[in-house]
């Protein structure tokens, strides 16, 4: 039985994605507020500057003619009554005679020890009969602590926007996730924690709480499919022998997950052979054939490992093509299609985020998925670090007069991919090759080239090969058995370390 530890709210996988995705908000939040309120400040001291121009050209002509007239108490008078604008703080009048009139703030300014103060200047000039002449410079000073005052009502509506926006988007994070991450989740996780193998016939998994077909309701059918399938096979076993050890019981579970015999199609003759190298072993081979489309899948998958862990994670597969399966047969009922359904790359990336959910990583399966059309004769496949896929043309088999091949019989096809569970969000590639009549089509695990006889010596692919080569004009189920003898002859005694599998094709 699991664990019934409860996952802490912290540790969930909703939490962790809500804190990282809120945390980068809010330090791009603030960023941006603190350069929205640093070019709102220049912008407001651009104005001040423009207005001081303003109130300067306005009064250089008064103080010009006070100046050219030597009337100080005029001259005082201006100088105090622009002190009386809010926007000025100080004003100095120096005359060409080297005297100057201050008034406000300026002597901390004229030092330069004041960074808070600002300033503008212009040249005082007078004309009279025609002469214009320069008699003086007036100052104006101003603060940055004006500026602020200027600005500060705007600095406090975008503080308060920030945060509403800030504190809006945090409960919007908060229902959206609770909605579709946490509770499915949650709801999984909890179902795992009940599942009890001693009570099987009692266990019910709820709907998860969400309407939409996603990677999660995939999940939760291949859960349910798995665990109907331990059931069936637990009373399949009880029936006949009630002191099966869990080894046993494993074994008959995967003997369920394996074709009980290969499709009859008039376009391509299927032969396989599956042969576990312990009481349970990690490979699983599957067909899809699909009539509408005339077209057929082969599946070839090898888990790391074996034992149960490696039964289960063939149990999670075999029940996940059955979902996809029948749901695709559900949609055409109702006259809906889904392509991606068909589209190996979109199935593969969906396996790998299904595994590596169930198992964190923990197992890894190599994987080849390959579709035959077999109207149009041609092979459409991806592969998750399987190994490759075999076609010998026996059309391109000719040898020259020294007994050597004038063309490659052989062609060995593989596409790089990550194994399946090894990480989420795996990305895999698609390519497609041509077929013709006659075309042999051999898939196979790595055990049947990596077993080894008793000099230490595997099989080897170039034993296949060399094997394959001699089979012009036989069948597949002909040519399977030859691989298969020539395989165990090799082996003898020996006992094997890894599960063997061989699935032959010919294109009729």
């Amino acid at each position: 039985m699991l664990s019934r530890t409860r996952l802490s709210l912290k540790d969930s996988i909703a939490t962790q994605l809500l804190g990282i995705v809120f945390s980068f908000y809010v330090i791009v939040t603030f960023t941006l507020t603190g350069i929205h309120m640093v070019a709102e400040y220049y912008n407001a001291k651009d104005r001040l500057i423009q207005e001081l121009k303003g109130m300067e050209t306005t009064l250089l002509p008064g103080v010009a003619k006070a100046i050219w007239n030597v009337d100080e108490g005029q001259l005082k008078s201006l100088m105090e009554g622009i002190l009386e604008s809010p926007l000025v703080i100080g004003t100095k009048v120096e005359r060409e005679a080297q005297t100057s009139l201050s008034a406000g703030k300026t002597d901390t300014a004229n030092e330069g020890n004041d960074a808070f103060l600002i300033s503008i200047s212009n040249s005082i000039v007078y004309e009279e009969f025609g002469e214009v002449s320069t008699i003086g410079h007036l100052t104006l000073y101003s603060s940055r602590e004006i500026v602020i005052n200027k600005v500060w009502q705007s600095y406090l509506f975008i503080v308060i926007n920030s945060i509403l926006k800030t504190a809006a988007l945090w409960i919007i994070f908060l229902i959206v996730s609770r909605k579709y991450l946490t509770r499915p989740l949650a709801h999984l996780t909890q179902s795992t924690l009940e599942l009890d193998l001693e009570q099987l016939e009692t266990f019910h998994m709820k709907d998860l709480p969400t309407q939409q077909h996603n990677e999660l309701k995939i999940l939760q059918e291949a859960f349910r499919e798995m665990v109907q399938k331990l059931l069936n096979a637990r009373q399949k076993l009880q029936a006949a022998e009630r002191q099966a050890v869990e080894l046993q019981t494993a074994q008959s579970i995967q003997e369920l997950l394996i074709p009980n015999e290969d499709p009859q199609l008039e376009e391509v003759e299927i032969a396989s052979f599956y042969q576990s190298a312990s009481e349970t072993g990690g490979d699983w081979y599957g067909f899809r054939h699909h009539a509408d489309l005339n077209t057929l899948d082969v599946l070839v998958g090898d888990v790391t490992g074996h034992g149960v862990p490696a039964a289960l994670i063939t149990a999670i597969v075999d029940s996940f093509y059955q979902s996809l399966d029948q749901h695709r047969l559900e949609q055409s009922k109702a006259g809906e299609k889904d392509p991606r359904l068909l589209e190996p790359t979109y199935l593969l990336e969906l396996l790998n985020n299904v595994l590596y959910s169930t198992t964190q990583g923990l197992y890894n399966m190599t994987f080849f998925y390959s579709m035959i059309d077999l109207q149009k004769k041609s092979l459409t496949y991806a592969s998750a670090a399987h190994d490759s896929l075999y076609i010998w043309r026996p059309s391109q088999f000719t040898f020259t007069r020294r007994g050597q091949e004038k063309k490659r019989a052989i062609l060995d096809l593989n596409i790089p991919g990550p194994r399946l569970g090894h990480a989420a969000n795996n990305q895999y590639s698609i390519a497609s090759h041509p077929l013709q009549k006659d075309d042999v089509l051999v898939w196979y695990t790595d055990g049947l080239v990596e077993n080894k006889n008793s000099e230490g010596e595997p099989f080897a692919t170039r034993n296949l090969k060399k094997i394959l080569k001699q089979c012009q004009g036989l069948s597949a189920e002909a040519i399977k058995d030859r691989i298969v003898e020539a395989a165990y002859q090799h082996y003898g005694t020996v006992p094997r370390a890894d599960d063997v599998t061989v699935i032959v094709g010919r294109i009729r």
